[in-house]
C-alpha cells in the first residue's frame, strides 16, 4: 500500500510538471509566432552577416597566414644571404692571415739579411756595385 501511495504521488507530480511544461510551451509557441514572423524576414540578412563575419574572421586569418609566410620567406632569404656573407668573410680572414704571415716572414728575412751584412762588414755601397 505504501508503494502505491508513492507511485500515485510521483504520478501526480509528473502530471503537474508536464501540464506546466505544456502551458509554458504553448505560450512560447503562440507568442513566439509573432516574433518568429519578424525574425524569419531577417533570417537571410542574419545568415549573410554571419557568413561575412566568418569570411572576415577566416579570410583575415588566411591573409595573416599569407603575410606570415611571405615574411618567413624573406627572413629565410636574408638568413641565406647572411650565411653566404659570413662564409666570404671567413675566406677573406684566412687570406689576410696568410698575408700577415708572409709579411712577418719577409721582415724576419730582411732583419737576418741586414744582420749578416753587418756581421760580414759589407757596406751597402759595395752591394750596389
Amino acid at each position: 500500500m505504501f508503494v502505491t501511495h508513492n507511485v500515485l504521488t510521483h504520478t501526480a507530480r509528473w502530471r503537474e510538471c508536464s501540464s506546466l511544461f505544456l502551458i509554458h510551451l504553448n505560450r512560447l509557441l503562440f507568442f513566439g509566432a509573432d516574433s518568429m514572423g519578424d525574425t524569419s524576414d531577417k533570417l537571410p540578412d542574419i545568415e549573410k552577416s554571419s557568413k561575412d563575419y566568418s569570411s572576415q574572421k577566416y579570410g583575415g586569418e588566411d591573409k595573416a597566414m599569407a603575410e606570415l609566410l611571405e615574411k618567413n620567406q624573406q627572413l629565410e632569404k636574408q638568413k641565406a644571404d647572411l650565411l653566404a656573407l659570413i662564409k666570404k668573410q671567413m675566406k677573406l680572414i684566412d687570406i689576410l692571415k696568410k698575408q700577415k704571415i708572409h709579411l712577418e716572414s719577409t721582415r724576419i728575412i730582411q732583419f737576418t739579411e741586414d744582420e749578416l751584412i753587418h756581421l760580414f762588414g759589407i757596406d751597402k755601397k759595395d752591394q750596389n756595385m
